[in-house]
């Protein structure tokens, strides 16, 4: 339902960038849809490996999903590393660093699978 609320947000829009932008995504979206079949013996993320070169918006928006915390356990886990990261000799981190550091931190365990 969110979709279509967007979509037709997008579609509704006087600025053409954005209609643009939402036939797009909705493009996209519908291709996978049609060509992508479930496969449930492979991973989330080894799905995105091997699919990323065919559908890149996706694989982002798909790295941005698997970054999000499902709970609030993981939530407060967060903010107990960050305590690490933030410490004062590195008071001078811009967002981005401090979001890719976290993200490592937080998947250190699939990072570690991907390392050789």
């Amino acid at each position: 339902m969110l979709l279509q609320e967007f979509f037709e947000a997008s579609y509704a829009s006087d600025n053409h960038r954005d209609r643009e932008s939402a036939e797009n995504i909705e493009a996209t979206l519908l291709h996978f849809l049609q060509d992508v079949k479930p496969n449930y013996q492979i991973t989330f993320l080894d799905f995105w490996a091997e699919n990323k070169e065919r559908y890149p918006e996706l694989y982002k928006l798909a790295n941005v999903v698997s970054s999000v915390p499902a709970t609030q356990v993981s939530v407060e886990r967060l903010f107990s590393l960050l305590r690490y990261v933030l410490v004062p000799v590195r008071n001078r981190l811009k967002k981005k660093t401090i979001r890719n550091i976290m993200n490592v931190k937080c998947n250190l365990q699939v990072v570690r699978e991907f390392t050789p």
